[in-house]
C-alpha cells in the first residue's frame, strides 16, 4: 500500500519558516536582501496565526464531540486520515447494489402488490359469482316428491361499485408511489456513483500534485542552503507546498466521505462493522 509522505503540519510549517528566518545571518553578510528577511518575518507571522487558529478549531471540535458523546475517549491529537481505497466490487457494482438492496423499494413494492390484490378482489366482488343448487321436496307424507334446480344471480349495487373504485384508486396511487421511490433510489445510486468516482479522481490528481511539489521544495531548500536560491523563491515554494498538502487533505477527506456514503447506501457497510 502506498504510504503518505510525512505531512508538514502547521507547526512544522512554522518550524520551517523559523529555520529560513534563522538564516538572517545571510542578510547580515549581505548575501540576502533585507526585503527577503522581512518577507520571511511576515510569512512566519502568518504561519503562527494559522497554527493558533487550527488549534482553536481542534479544541472547539473536541468540546462539541465531548458534549454530545460524553463517554467517548478522544485522542490528544487528531489521527492521520487513511488513504482512500476503491472497494473490491468497484463503484459501478455498488451503484447497482444501492437499487437491488433498497429497503424503500422493497417496502413500496410490497404495499403496491397488497393494494393491487385488494383492488382485484374488490373488482370481482362487484359482480358476485352465481350459485346453482339442487332442491328436493316431499309432501303429503311422501305421496308427492320432486326436485328442482335453483340458480341465483346476485346483482351488485352502488356500495360494491364504490368499494371497487376506491380500491382501484388506492392501487393506482401505490403504483405511482412505487415509481417515485424507484426514481429517488435511482437518483441516489447515480449520485453516489458520480460523487465517489469524481472524488477519487480528484484525490489522485491532488496527490500527484503534492508529490511533485514536495520534490520541488526539497530541491529549493538545497539550493537555498547552497546560496543558489533567493529567500523569496524558497518562501514561495514553502507556501505552495503547504497549499498542496492542504488541497490533498481536503480531497482525501471528500474521497473517504464519498466512498463511505456509497458503501452505506449499497449496504456494504453497517454500523456494527466499524
Amino acid at each position: 500500500m502506498e504510504r503518505t509522505p510525512k505531512r508538514p503540519s502547521i507547526k512544522q510549517g512554522v518550524a520551517n519558516l523559523e529555520q529560513a528566518l534563522a538564516s538572517k545571518r545571510r542578510v547580515e553578510l549581505r548575501d540576502a536582501a533585507q526585503l527577503e528577511a522581512d518577507q520571511a518575518e511576515a510569512a512566519l507571522g502568518n504561519a503562527r496565526l494559522m497554527a493558533t487558529q487550527s488549534q482553536g478549531r481542534v479544541a472547539l471540535a473536541k468540546a462539541r464531540l465531548q458534549a454530545q458523546f460524553p463517554s467517548m475517549t478522544l485522542p490528544e491529537t487528531p489521527e492521520e486520515l487513511p488513504l482512500p481505497e476503491i472497494p473490491a466490487l468497484g463503484f459501478a457494482a455498488m451503484r447497482d447494489q444501492v437499487i437491488e438492496r433498497s429497503h424503500e423499494i422493497g417496502a413500496a413494492q410490497a404495499e403496491a402488490d397488497r393494494l393491487a390484490t385488494l383492488s382485484e378482489r374488490a373488482r370481482r366482488d362487484r359482480w358476485a359469482d352465481p350459485s346453482v343448487g339442487l332442491r328436493a321436496f316431499s309432501e303429503r307424507d311422501g305421496a308427492e316428491r320432486g326436485a328442482a334446480v335453483v340458480v341465483s344471480m346476485p346483482i351488485g349495487g352502488g356500495h360494491r361499485k364504490a368499494v371497487a373504485e376506491r380500491s382501484a384508486s388506492e392501487a393506482t396511487a401505490a403504483m405511482a408511489e412505487l415509481a417515485a421511490v424507484r426514481f429517488d433510489v435511482q437518483e441516489m445510486a447515480d449520485g453516489d456513483f458520480a460523487r465517489a468516482s469524481a472524488a477519487w479522481d480528484s484525490w489522485v490528481r491532488s496527490r500527484e500534485g503534492m508529490n511533485a511539489q514536495v520534490a520541488a521544495v526539497l530541491k529549493m531548500r538545497r539550493g537555498y542552503d547552497l546560496a543558489a536560491m533567493d529567500l523569496s523563491d524558497l518562501l514561495l515554494a514553502e507556501r505552495q507546498t503547504h497549499d498542496a498538502f492542504r488541497a490533498e487533505a481536503i480531497a482525501r477527506t471528500e474521497a473517504l466521505r464519498a466512498i463511505t456514503q456509497i458503501r452505506i447506501d449499497s449496504h456494504n457497510l453497517w454500523i456494527s462493522e466499524e
